[in-house]
């Protein structure tokens, strides 16, 4: 909906009728549109990506990063 409230908001109006009429009169938020990028090269990678890649040639095949748990 892109409509911003505050947490006073939510617990001023405990009914749900008049949390729609607040929310129907709010403006909507003014974020920007999120563009899509363009493809044409290999995009930057996160700090914790870039972590990552380091860590799997630091130290091989390692299957650490693999396995979500053990189990038995």
């Amino acid at each position: 909906m892109g409509v911003e409230l505050g947490l006073a908001d939510i617990f001023a109006q405990p009914e749900l009728a008049a949390m729609a009429r607040i929310l129907a009169e709010a403006k909507g938020s003014v974020q920007p549109a999120i563009v899509p990028v363009s493809r044409d090269q290999d995009l930057p990678l996160s700090f914790s990506q870039q972590r990552l890649w380091f860590l799997a040639q630091l130290e091989g095949g390692s299957a650490a990063y693999h396995i979500p748990a053990g189990l038995r």
